[in-house]
């Protein structure tokens, strides 16, 4: 039997806006330990991921002056919870990333709903 996404993805999401500074950015990932984290829009739709290596290539400026649109990975790979985990896997690995953002899609909505990650997928 095929393993799908939604029996090992983290369900909830750890969220800023677009408008959000990186210092409250890395508030968010320290008070949620997490290692990365999903910006929504004004829509609440999925439109980039901050990692903690995006935000520490902003190490020695000033955070507050820096927002999460200009640091986030604004191309960022969405799947439904129906994917097969070695579907994810293959796409971790064909894109050199350790997070896949998991979304409810409606029309133009991309809804972040889980994040699954290499972690995940080693469990």
């Amino acid at each position: 039997m095929d393993r799908i996404i939604r029996n090992f993805m983290h369900r909830g999401v750890v969220t800023c806006g677009v408008d959000a500074n990186a210092a409250e950015v890395a508030r968010i990932m320290l008070d949620n330990d997490v290692s990365a984290l999903v910006v929504i829009d004004k829509r609440l739709n999925a439109c980039g991921v901050i990692s903690k290596t995006d935000l520490i290539k902003s190490y020695g400026k000033d955070l507050a002056l820096i927002n999460a649109e200009e640091i986030m990975t604004s191309e960022i790979l969405t799947v439904s919870p129906d994917t097969l985990v070695h579907e994810a896997v293959q796409l971790m690995l064909e894109h050199r990333i350790h997070q896949l953002v998991i979304v409810t899609q409606g029309g133009a909505h991309r809804r972040p709903v889980a994040i699954f990650t290499s972690g995940d997928a080693l469990h």
